[in-house]
């Protein structure tokens, strides 16, 4: 059976993952939520190559793995946050595609979609907009935003709500 099966049969919640802080912090959060209720949990860190313009004009893409390399960091933060134990309780995924649409599409079905407040630098969200704002807007569950130190759920926590509707 295949994870994405997996998923469709269990209830799961989803996180997206990158380097920042809200978002190592949203991660253990979502991390302890779904211990807490009894759910899997799917790490999402999506990617996109980077392009560098050359003085004639042209485009180059540095020869380098982007898609290892991103799902080997997802691992490491993964181990770093949780533990190495997590790692056979987590499901990484480490998909070619921006962030905001793949965590949207990844979240039909979730009971809870959980990123940090803001991975990028101010520049990167003026030119391509807000993660969390997107996925907030778009998404097919609950969503909880991560902006600060965030509280480790209760024994029973109550249901997270949207705080956004589009």
């Amino acid at each position: 059976m295949s994870n994405q099966q997996h998923r469709a049969q269990s209830p799961y919640v989803v996180v997206g993952v990158d380097e920042s802080q809200l978002s190592r912090a949203g991660f253990r959060w979502a991390y302890e939520y779904a211990r807490v209720r009894g759910l899997s949990v799917h790490a999402v860190h999506a990617w996109t190559y980077p392009t560098a313009a050359s003085l004639t004009g042209e485009f180059l893409l540095p020869n380098i793995d982007m898609g290892a390399d991103t799902f080997a960091l997802l691992r490491q933060i993964t181990v770093d946050e949780l533990g190495q134990e997590a790692l056979s309780r987590v499901e990484l995924e480490a998909p070619l595609g921006v962030p905001g649409p793949v965590l949207v599409e990844r979240s039909v079905g979730a009971e809870l979609l959980v990123v940090g407040a803001s991975g990028a630098n101010p520049m990167t969200r003026l030119l391509i907009g807000s993660t969390s704002a997107y996925v907030a807007q778009h998404a097919g569950c609950p969503v909880v935003i991560a902006r600060s130190r965030v509280p480790a759920p209760t024994a029973s926590p109550e249901p997270v709500a949207n705080a956004i509707h589009g």
